[in-house]
């Protein structure tokens, strides 16, 4: 059986956490916080993991353009998303996901390779 998670851009509160987890979810994809609006805040990881869900996050910036993808930029966004994800509370070892916000054409997949063999530096 698979597992049941859901992502959100909305700020999960204790009660819907509560709920969520009795209708048969078991984790929980929220963003870190690089903007305010979606952002995760350190009282809604502790509300959703205090509800029995595991907490995963997102790491999206305005990356909708395939120049914004070096291999410098995703060691930067690499050390951010794990310094946010550790203020913020969320367990270690749980994963982070890195957004890739545009239509990527084949002849720009290496520029995200690059990002990323960054993020796992």
């Amino acid at each position: 059986m698979m597992a049941k998670g859901f992502d959100t851009a909305t700020k999960l509160t204790a009660e819907k956490a509560r709920a969520l987890k009795q209708a048969g979810f078991e984790y929980a994809l929220r963003y870190l916080p690089t903007s305010n609006w979606k952002g995760l805040t350190k009282e809604e990881a502790q509300a959703i993991q205090n509800a029995g869900l595991k907490l995963v996050s997102i790491f999206q910036k305005s990356a909708n353009h395939a120049e914004y993808f070096t291999k410098e930029q995703g060691r930067a966004d690499g050390e951010q998303a794990q310094k946010l994800a550790e203020d913020l509370g969320q367990p270690k070892g749980a994963a982070i996901y890195f957004a890739v916000d545009f239509d990527c054409q084949p002849s720009q997949m290496g520029r995200i390779d690059e990002y990323f063999d960054g993020v796992k530096e």
